[in-house]
């Protein structure tokens, strides 16, 4: 958990700078209703995440150890319904949440 400016900074500085708009550049196809708010969206997030007053990174330390496929999906798994459940808790109690891999380009930057 994230509350530190500086941290966050840190962590969602780069990320944010190197996303493109979600509006396609010249000579690309129109985007459709669906895709319309997909790019809204992401325009959003890359404005206010690093506003936020806590960021939440879900992790696993695994020693650098490489894992055969059905061990990496059983240990994602696990990482994915903890992060789930934490964010329908957080709804519960009328906090919004966003789920984001913007970061994920520069995990071993954030990780550091």
């Amino acid at each position: 958990m994230l509350t530190d400016p500086e941290l966050k900074a840190q962590v969602t500085d780069r990320p944010l700078r190197q996303v493109p708009s979600g509006v396609p550049g010249a000579g690309a196809a129109p985007l459709d209703a669906a895709q319309e708010r997909i790019a809204s969206s992401s325009d959003y997030l890359r404005e206010v995440m690093g506003r936020v007053p806590v960021l939440v990174i879900g992790a696993i330390d695994t020693g650098e150890e490489d894992f055969a496929p059905g061990n990496q999906a059983g240990l994602w798994g696990s990482l994915l319904a903890a992060a789930w459940s934490f964010a329908l808790a957080l709804r519960a109690r009328g906090l919004g949440t966003s789920w984001t891999t913007l970061h994920l380009r520069y995990e071993r930057e954030v990780r550091a």
